[in-house]
């Protein structure tokens, strides 16, 4: 077992001894060690809380703790001590993932204790939302009450839903989710039933539940083949991330239908999402930047960086004709700094052509056109194009190539060959290239906003109607973003901001 004291001990001793040169600055990552879920997302006491998935002493995975930070924008993070450790008999391999609610002025963690093989949930409690206390009957949900057809060696992650004075617990088992309820106590639970009637892959992770305006929406990371995937660029990982609008929230009548699903992300690192309100009552959502089988660079290439992985950035979610979109959230403009504007760039595949408003010092090699302006590890870049007379446009970033190809009507993102390799051996003797492709309907206007944090990038495309998050390892350093184009581009505006912390 691990204490919560040895591992905050160990933290202040060790920390500084983490090499910071892949450590972004804007995207949240531990103080030290292996990152991986955000845990119990909420706003407690005038602040944001985020719990997240820690094993402290290495960057390679270990018996999980719940490390803890809190902000008052979702941008700047403070580190707090953490605040559970498996050393108890029912969580004594791992404190595992869960979600938080608040009730009667005290923030309750409901969780996954791993023991003897065992899944079992657990709640902890607290009223100053920093030190917290197990409840002494733990597991609250397990062998005693298990659902049907379930087996307790998978069966986790809860994710907890008040109701007037009703709480429901939807938690992954298997290939489905189950709900359990519990009138007025959050410590006594029954199941309630399945909660879609579908069963896909062979694991239901991290489910999770929000509603928006009229729409209720279930989101589960799903292990195994989508059996109903019908378009071979979608559901492409082992591990999924999904969405399903559901035809109502009635979870009183089980199993509930759903009207339309779909992948959350197209990039190569978004796992084990978790929505949250903020203080607006607005929904928030914030996912682990990871995709299983992608090495961990810090921890490979003999670099023993000690620390691995990080989150995304806070994004603001909405349902528009049964689609999700993400935004960044708006507090991250509060970091914007050294605003640089240029206006209609026209460019095609011939130097001669290029023209500008601005007085910029652009540069134009080998058909792809350059400014250095643009070079900058911590930014944020708006872009709006004019791409009607072209069937290809293609932004080349410090990760990767995003290809806008009309002519096929696809969204291409390929990260093969930029920086250290993050593919497995396997993909590497197989000669697999990194390639997310995206069916997509385009319009003459492209809207984009690119973020980029030293070894992260997020692209929001069309006001978050699509968004591509992938990690990056550069060994040059080298951050400008740049163009080519087979037809007339006209950039309208760029504004590009660096971001800093």
């Amino acid at each position: 077992m691990f204490t919560k004291n040895q591992a905050n001990e160990y933290i202040l001793n060790n920390k500084d001894k983490v090499n910071q040169e892949f450590k972004p600055e804007f995207h949240f990552s531990a103080e030290i060690g292996w990152l991986n879920d955000p845990n119990g997302c909420c706003w407690f006491n005038g602040k944001y809380h985020m719990f997240y998935q820690l094993y402290p002493y290495d960057s390679k995975d270990g018996p999980k703790h719940w490390g803890h930070a809190v902000s008052q924008n979702l941008i700047k993070w403070e580190h707090m001590p953490v605040a559970l450790a498996p050393d108890s008999e029912f969580d004594k391999d791992g404190c595992w993932s869960g979600t938080a609610i608040v009730a009667d002025n005290t923030l309750y963690l409901i969780y996954t204790g791993v023991h003897d093989g065992k899944q079992e949930q657990c709640i902890a409690y607290s009223a100053d939302g920093i030190n917290f206390e197990k409840y002494e009957l733990n597991p609250v949900i397990g062998e005693k009450n298990l659902a049907p057809g379930v087996n307790i060696c998978d069966f986790r992650d809860p994710k907890i839903i008040r109701r007037g004075e009703k709480f429901f617990c939807i938690i992954g088992a298997n290939s489905k989710a189950v709900v359990y309820k519990s009138q007025n106590d959050i410590f006594k639970w029954e199941y309630a039933g399945d909660l879609l009637d579908k069963r896909l892959g062979v694991m239901w992770e991290c489910p999770d539940y929000f509603e928006e305006n009229e729409n209720a929406v279930f989101i589960s990371s799903i292990c195994g083949e989508n059996q109903e995937n019908k378009n071979k660029n979608k559901f492409v990982f082992f591990a999924n991330p999904t969405y399903f609008i559901l035809e109502n929230n009635k979870f009183e009548n089980l199993p509930v239908k759903y009207k339309y699903f779909d992948e959350l992300e197209n990039g190569f690192d978004f796992y084990a999402p978790q929505t949250f309100y903020n203080s607006d009552n607005k929904n928030i959502i914030i996912a682990w930047m990871y995709t299983f089988g992608e090495r961990i660079v810090t921890d490979s290439d003999n670099l023993n960086h000690g620390w691995a992985s990080c989150m995304t950035l806070p994004r603001e979610i909405s349902i528009k004709k049964d689609k999700l979109y993400q935004s960044p959230v708006k507090s991250i403009e509060k970091y914007r700094r050294n605003e640089v504007i240029c206006k209609n760039i026209k460019f095609d595949s011939t130097p001669r052509s290029i023209s500008s408003n601005d007085n910029i010092n652009f540069r134009y090699i080998d058909g792809i056109l350059n400014f250095p302006v643009m070079d900058s590890k911590c930014s944020e870049t708006v872009i709006s194009a004019d791409i009607s007379k072209a069937k290809n446009f293609t932004v080349i970033l410090p990760s990767g190539t995003l290809e806008f190809d009309r002519a096929h009507r696809l969204i291409i993102f390929d990260r093969t060959g930029y920086g250290y390799d993050m593919r497995s051996e396997e993909q590497k003797e197989k000669n697999i290239r990194e390639i997310r492709k995206i069916d997509y309907d385009f319009k003459n206007i492209l809207n984009l906003r690119i973020f980029i944090d030293i070894s992260a990038v997020e692209v929001f495309i069309n006001e978050g109607e699509k968004v591509i998050s992938s990690r990056f390892y550069h060994k040059n350093k080298d951050y400008k973003i740049e163009f080519k184009s087979d037809g007339l581009i006209n950039i309208k505006e760029i504004r590009k901001y660096d971001i800093v912390i």
